[in-house]
């Protein structure tokens, strides 16, 4: 094959071959992380493309050239949006553009999901009430059909209604493969190197940064105002109107004045009476989980369904 056809199939094929689609803050930016650094596994310059969440209608050859320019042949490509899990569509979107993708999806116990969630949120300056008052909202909403009906950005309990938002990939697509965030946290060798042979390159590759944390809820910013020039959508808008550099650019200097903005907080646990709320919640959801999963995950998450 000479090299002008060797490019041509290249272009061809510059899509992915598979997706990992959430759970939003159950490892993918750890997993984006370490699965980049394979030399036969390529990933987008953006750990969350989110194209066939928010810009599908642009088209296939948009997400190639966006996403997928810098393609050099490399054996497994994908990408990593966990907004995917939770939106509606987007198991259609993905299913009549790429049908055969291989889906992977990451869960975490869906208590300390929502909590990790709404943490980042306070951390963010979105989220003002404390946790029990979140949440109770957040369920009356979702009781109503109406998940953003109290105001809220997102709704972090019903981003935990794994069964749910499960379905339609479950109706779509034969092969999911599934990692639990617990053993991946266990073992993260373990997971990385299971997913290097579920993409056909060679397994024995060992990521340099297995030891570090890449995302951590626990962070709040120094300068609120900062924050907002950062985060809101409105204004990055207009910046990228005035300032029209390339989006990886904009996306590199975000990052770098996040870090320096952030200022670490220690630790919480999830309070108690949030998570007996929870847990009561989330016991239909999870049981439904279980006929897809069996009872592996009742003994890695602390839900306490059996009695």
């Amino acid at each position: 094959m000479n090299d002008s056809q060797k490019s041509g199939q290249i272009k061809e094929l510059v899509l992915p071959n598979f997706i990992i689609i959430g759970a939003a803050r159950a490892g993918t930016v750890s997993l984006f992380n370490h699965l980049k650094e394979h030399p036969d596994v390529y990933l987008p310059y953006v750990k969350e493309t989110n194209f066939f969440y928010k810009d599908y209608k642009k088209g296939l050859d948009y997400y190639r050239k966006t996403f997928y320019s810098g393609w050099k042949g490399e054996k497994a490509v994908g990408d990593i949006s966990p907004w995917y899990l939770s939106q509606p569509r987007v198991a259609n979107n993905i299913h009549e553009a790429i049908p055969g993708v291989q889906i992977i999806v990451t869960l975490r116990d869906p208590v300390e999901r929502t909590f990790s969630d709404y943490r980042g949120r306070v951390g963010r300056g979105d989220e003002k009430r404390s946790f029990q008052e979140a949440i109770e909202s957040q369920i009356a909403c979702i009781q109503k059909n109406d998940i953003l009906a109290d105001g809220s950005v997102i709704n972090y309990v019903d981003r935990s209604l794994y069964a749910k938002h499960l379905q339609p990939y479950l109706e779509l697509f034969q092969d999911i493969h599934f990692i639990l965030f617990e053993e991946f946290v266990a073992d993260p060798l373990k997971t990385v190197q299971s997913l290097f042979e579920l993409f056909g390159v060679d397994s024995d590759f060992t990521p340099s940064d297995l030891g570090t944390t890449f995302n951590t809820a626990h962070r709040q910013p120094r300068s609120k105002i900062l924050n907002r020039l950062l985060w809101d959508d409105n204004i990055k808008g207009k910046i990228k109107s005035v300032i029209p550099l390339p989006r990886n650019t904009l996306i590199s200097i975000r990052r770098f004045f996040s870090k320096l903005n952030d200022k670490m907080l220690p630790r919480e646990k999830v309070p108690e009476n949030g998570r007996q709320i929870l847990t009561d919640f989330f016991k239909h959801d999870t049981e439904k989980l279980t006929e897809t999963l069996g009872n592996k995950i009742i003994n890695k998450w602390n839900l306490y369904y059996n009695s």
